[in-house]
C-alpha cells in the first residue's frame, strides 16, 4: 500500500511541474467568461491497481566456507606380519618293535649224571688238518625228565679249552627232546674238536646244566642261543679231557 501512495505522489508532482511549465510559456489571456461561469477543473484519472502483496524472497547465498588448514595426511596403519610359522615336525617314522619272547618261567630240576667221556680221558687230533677223534657227551637226564617234554626244556653243554693264557670253546644250547630221540648222546664232529685244539695238545673241561628257555630249543642249530634262558639248577660236576695234537 505505501508503494502505490508514493506512485500517485510521484504522479500528481510530475502533473505540477508541467501545469506550471504551461503556465509560464503560454502568454496571459484575459478570460472573457462572465463573472458567475464556473472554473475548469481538470480531472486527471488516475488508476491505480494494488499490487499483491509478495514478498520477494532473496536469493539464496550459499556460505562459502573459508579453507581450513590443509588434512594431514596419515599412513594406512602398518598391520604386524604374522610371524613365520614352522610347518609341523613330519611324524616320526614307525620304529618296527621286534616282538618280546615269554619269560621263561621259574623251573627247577635236579642235576644231570654225566657218563661220557670220563674225568681225564685221552682223545686225539691232528696238528696241522682235521682229523682225529670226535667228542662223544653222554649224561643221563635227571629223574623228571626221564621222557619228553615241553620244547623250551633243554641243556646248556660248555666245552673250553686252555692252552698258555688263551681260551678256546663253545658254549652249545641243545633240546631235552633231540637228545633223549637221538639215545641221550651229543657228538663233537671232527673238524669242532680240531678247533678246540687249534694245532697244539690242550686240556678240555665241559659240564652240563639243564635250562629252560622263554620259546623252543632249536633241534637243528645248537649254536642258536634260545630267548630268555633260565638255569634250572646246579651244573654238573667238571670233567676234563686231555687233547694231544700228532701228525
Amino acid at each position: 500500500m505505501r508503494l502505490a501512495n508514493s506512485k500517485l505522489i510521484f504522479v500528481l508532482g510530475l502533473l505540477g511541474v508541467w501545469l506550471s511549465a504551461c503556465s509560464s510559456n503560454v502568454p496571459t489571456v484575459t478570460p472573457t467568461r462572465a463573472a458567475t461561469q464556473t472554473p475548469w477543473i481538470i480531472y486527471v484519472p488516475i488508476t491505480v491497481t494494488p499490487e499483491p502483496i509478495i514478498a520477494t524472497p532473496l536469493p539464496t547465498v550459499a556460505a562459502i566456507v573459508a579453507p581450513t588448514a590443509r588434512p594431514t595426511a596419515t599412513r594406512a596403519p602398518v598391520v604386524a606380519k604374522p610371524a613365520a610359522t614352522k610347518p609341523p615336525a613330519a611324524p616320526p617314522a614307525p620304529v618296527a618293535i621286534a616282538p618280546t619272547a615269554t619269560p621263561a618261567p621259574k623251573c627247577s630240576y635236579g642235576p644231570v649224571t654225566l657218563k661220557e667221556p670220563e674225568d681225564n680221558a685221552l682223545r686225539r687230533t691232528k696238528s696241522s688238518s682235521v682229523g682225529g677223534d670226535t667228542f662223544r657227551f653222554i649224561w643221563d637226564p635227571p629223574p623228571e625228565l626221564a621222557g619228553e617234554v615241553s620244547s623250551n626244556v633243554g641243556y646248556k653243554l660248555v666245552v673250553n679249552s686252555r692252552r698258555g693264557g688263551f681260551t678256546n670253546g663253545a658254549t652249545l644250547y641243545l633240546s631235552h627232546n633231540k637228545f633223549v630221540r637221538e639215545g641221550k648222546l651229543y657228538i663233537m664232529d671232527k673238524p669242532a674238536v680240531s678247533a678246540l685244539a687249534s694245532g697244539d695238545s690242550v686240556e678240555v673241561t665241559w659240564n652240563v646244566t639243564v635250562i629252560q628257555a622263554g620259546g623252543a630249543i632249536s633241534e637243528g642249530d645248537p649254536n642258536q642261543v634260545p630267548p630268555n634262558v633260565a638255569l634250572c639248577g646246579a651244573p654238573s660236576p667238571t670233567r676234563t679231557i686231555h687233547l694231544n695234537t700228532f701228525e
